[in-house]
């Protein structure tokens, strides 16, 4: 089943639950087993985390719009913000020998996904496209 939604989020921790009712209602409704779903509400939660601290430095009233297409092979949920973006050209996703506390969350984000992109766009807005494919998918790795 093909499913497309979108639903915008204040820039508070408080919408977290709010964000993975709507995540887990839709990639259920499109078949995705309940593991899946789980990782997929646990790298939502960590990706608002992400935007609230450091694209909005922890200041309520800014936007944060999520998207979420399914298809017969993946689900991608886009995350949007128009904060201060990062400096990509210095990140590298850390080994997992060297994780320190701050390091986690992308960690974990790259783990429980199949693939990651993130892009600063001509609007001003930072944009993380998370694709997580359905098991048994061709592409799938």
């Amino acid at each position: 089943m093909n499913t497309k939604d979108q639903l915008t989020v204040d820039s508070r921790l408080e919408e977290v639950p709010r964000a993975c009712d709507w995540l887990t209602r839709l990639a259920g409704r499109a078949g995705f087993a309940s593991k899946a779903i789980g990782d997929l509400q646990l790298v939502l939660t960590e990706a608002i985390g992400n935007v609230v601290h450091h694209s909005y430095d922890g200041e309520p009233g800014h936007p944060i719009v999520l998207s979420l297409s399914t298809d017969e092979k993946a689900l991608t949920l886009t995350v949007r913000d128009f904060g201060h973006p990062p400096d990509l050209s210095r990140y590298q996703l850390p080994a997992l020998s060297e994780l320190s506390e701050g390091n986690y969350k992308a960690f974990l984000i790259h783990s429980l996904t199949d693939e990651v992109r993130y892009d600063i766009s001509s609007e001003g807005a930072a944009i993380l496209t998370l694709v997580k494919r359905r098991k048994g998918s061709s592409e799938e790795t």
